[in-house]
């Protein structure tokens, strides 16, 4: 049943008794709560609980400030649960008094997962877009910038051994009922020694014993595979799903080699690299920096707001998360921008179509490609529209031939005529090529390309780029500060979770400081407790004593 929180003030509200001390160096603390209950309501999640039936549960406001300030320091369950009971500064943010005693830490995991379960896992970071649109601080036609960051996923990252080991082990219990259940099948097919989750005895130093152990492994895992699949696993059972990634990994690691299993040299495409999380990918920052997840984000430069977030696999190219971020902020807050600012993968050919059938202005580089010491295309004089390229000799080649490309696209081939190419003085700094002249290839969008290649030679584009991309990157080392680098939850939904609410904290930050620089503090629904000189009216009989005074 829901729990609902009583606004009436009670004598050990924090407010009365820590004003000085709190409000004199901790002006988040303070601003959050006045501003806090103005955004959250219990009612807004009322439909995740009973009318009726059952315990009041902890007000849903409490829980949603507590998963805020939580995100904010980056805490774990137990240190929030923790803060709310002995952190000033949290009861005040929360409007706690100061004798209520917090709630055991698992309540937070139940809090998430019941939000999830009920669709509500945007519910504060949506609530807050709505305020700030509402106040103004947000144009539904504003110009947006894009952009991502690598994101550690929460499990670890596992090698052929491990992966084939796990998926092993996962499958034989997911096909056992029960204990029993297992432990007949194990010794059946010869497994018993999988069921325990613990590494072999095995000198890893040595080769003969890793191969010896590989093949092993591999054996078990079909004779495995084979009874799985006479058994005919329900449809989308957890066992159906365990069988298919024991499928994978062995169809993505391991290779056959004159009858003898051996890992597979490389790495395949799409490759899972954990059991604990099946939807993490490679992803590398650098040759040290490997990671699993991406984040994702828009932001308006202006207002300096997070209007949307994603989570991707970390093997996505950046571009394929851009029509998700403007398809969600569309539906959730009919958020339409006119432009879109981003780099080359964000602003590439492709979503440069997709953003110009949208009406959206892409905005973003174009870096033309150069060969070493001889003529870019971009020295060619090349009309699409009549279908015609002309060489910086003054050639004018018009014939043309379709090529495909690996992702389906036709572009344009123009070749110059060898016999014109040959006798050509500025040959030298054009082309080698001895069979035919020079090769010139448009792009499908070639004309959206031409056109922002002309457009960023424009006075004002430098300097619109870069102040949108230095906001962006501002914006996402806040994130990073607030614990966005590092995955919590295992799957992709979740740490979609997490990323949301990382960034309405980061809202909630920016939009009280939004609201204090134009209509002041007490805007934010302040008491005139705080601008007080004099400590406040005491009840009769008690003294009170403001700290820090």
């Amino acid at each position: 049943m829901l729990g609902r929180r009583y606004p009436q003030h009670a004598l050990f509200d924090v407010p009365v008794w820590a004003q000085g001390l709190i409000a004199a160096l901790d002006t988040f603390h303070v601003h959050m709560g006045a501003f806090w209950s103005r955004v959250s309501q219990d009612a807004d999640l009322a439909a995740m609980y009973h009318a009726r039936q059952g315990r009041p549960s902890i007000p849903p406001s409490l829980l949603s400030g507590v998963l805020i300030l939580q995100y904010v320091d980056d805490l774990s369950d137990r240190e929030a649960a923790d803060r709310v009971c002995f952190d000033l500064r949290w009861k005040l943010a929360l409007g706690l008094p100061l004798d209520d005693g917090g709630f055991d830490f698992s309540t937070l995991s139940r809090f998430r997962s019941r939000l999830s379960a009920h669709g509500a896992e945007r519910y504060a970071f949506d609530k807050l877009l709505q305020l700030a649109i509402a106040a103004g601080f947000l144009r539904p036609d504003g110009e947006h910038v894009i952009d991502s960051t690598p994101m550690h996923g929460a499990a670890a990252l596992q090698d052929t051994y491990t992966l084939v080991r796990n998926g092993l082990r996962k499958l034989l219990l997911a096909m056992g009922a029960d204990d029993p259940a297992r432990q007949r099948l194990a010794k059946r097919l010869k497994l018993s020694q999988y069921l325990p989750n613990r590494k072999p005895e095995l000198d890893w130093g040595d080769p003969v014993a890793r191969q010896a152990h590989l093949q092993e492994l591999v054996a078990a895992a079909e004779r495995l595979l084979r009874e799985a699949r006479a058994a005919r696993l329900p449809e989308g059972s957890e066992a159906q799903g365990a069988q298919a990634l024991l499928e994978q990994i062995l169809a993505q690691d391991i290779t056959d080699d004159d009858g003898q299993p051996t890992i597979r040299r490389g790495v395949a495409t799409d490759r899972v690299i954990s059991t604990v999380d099946p939807e993490m990918r490679h992803g590398r920052k650098s040759a040290s920096t490997r990671f699993g997840y991406k984040g994702h984000i828009a932001a308006d430069p202006e207002s300096e707001l997070i209007t949307e977030g994603t989570v991707t696999p970390a093997n996505t190219y950046d571009g394929e998360a851009v029509e998700t971020l403007l398809d969600a902020q569309q539906a959730h807050h009919g958020l339409q921008p006119r432009a879109v600012v981003g780099d080359q993968a964000v602003v590439d050919a492709q979503r440069r179509h997709l953003l110009a059938t949208r009406g959206i202005e892409a905005v973003g580089k174009v870096t033309p490609h150069r060969p070493e010491g001889r003529y870019a295309k971009a020295d060619f004089a090349v009309d699409v529209a009549a279908g015609r390229v002309t060489c910086p000799a003054g050639h004018t080649v018009r014939e043309s031939r379709a090529k495909v490309d690996g992702a389906g696209a036709t572009w344009r081939v123009f070749t110059f005529p060898r016999e014109v190419c040959a006798g050509c003085p500025r040959r030298a700094p054009c082309t080698t090529a001895t069979r035919t002249g020079r090769t010139i290839s448009l792009h499908p969008d070639e004309a959206l390309l031409q056109e922002a290649l002309a457009r960023q030679q424009s006075p004002g584009f430098r300097k619109r780029y870069n102040r949108a991309r230095a906001t962006v990157e501002r914006i996402i080392s806040h994130l990073t500060r607030h614990g966005l680098r590092q995955g919590r939850y295992v799957g992709r939904a979740k740490t979609l979770f997490q990323a949301l609410w990382v960034a309405a904290a980061v809202n909630l930050q920016r939009l009280m400081g939004l609201i204090c620089a134009r209509d002041g503090a007490k805007a934010l629904g302040m008491g005139t407790w705080r601008g007080r000189k004099a400590p406040p009216v005491a009840p009769r009989g008690i003294r009170i004593v403001t700290l820090g005074s």
